[in-house]
């Protein structure tokens, strides 16, 4: 009888250092993604708490946003400007809820995470829903959204900031 192990052990010594060096990298990625995750919760977290700072530390200087009516918001103060404007207008008394979340990698340091989200106000006599696309940056030792472009997909229009409700 012929033994196949000295045939098969170059094949199965391969496959052990394949894993060995992709391990690491899954791990990594594993925990790349979990911070990217941590970012919306964050950012879900400020909007409900109508945090402005916590909501600001979230963003790069150059950051874009469309928001949910189209409007097109460019860099970090004018981002910031228009949400504190919500936090106390239609924001006010509603709450934010992740529907899900679908994380991919561009690259190492860029990422799109597309996140289902759900907002009830009126003491939740009302919902809306909508689709945003985060684009993330790792800067340094932390992940930073770069653009989000948000899609209202269903409830009733939403009013323009500063328009009564």
């Amino acid at each position: 009888m012929r033994s196949t192990i000295p045939t098969s052990l170059p094949g199965v010594l391969v496959a052990v250092a394949l894993l060995a060096l992709t391990s690491p990298a899954n791990g990594q990625a594993a925990t790349e993604e979990q911070a990217i995750r941590k970012v919306i919760t964050d950012f879900v977290e400020a909007i409900n708490r109508s945090d402005i700072k916590a909501f600001e530390a979230l963003f790069t200087d150059d950051a874009d946003f469309v928001v949910i009516t189209g409007r097109y918001l460019k860099g970090r103060s004018e981002i910031v400007t228009y949400h504190a404007q919500l936090f106390t207008s239609s924001f006010k008394g509603s709450h934010l809820d992740i529907t899900s979340t679908d994380v991919r990698f561009l690259r190492p340091d860029v990422a799109i995470a597309r996140v289902g989200t759900k907002r009830t106000e009126n003491e939740g006599k009302e919902m809306r829903t909508s689709f945003p696309i985060f684009v993330l940056t790792r800067r340094a030792d932390k992940w930073l959204i770069t653009a989000v472009q948000n899609t209202l997909t269903s409830g009733p229009p939403i009013p323009p900031v500063g328009a009564a409700k």
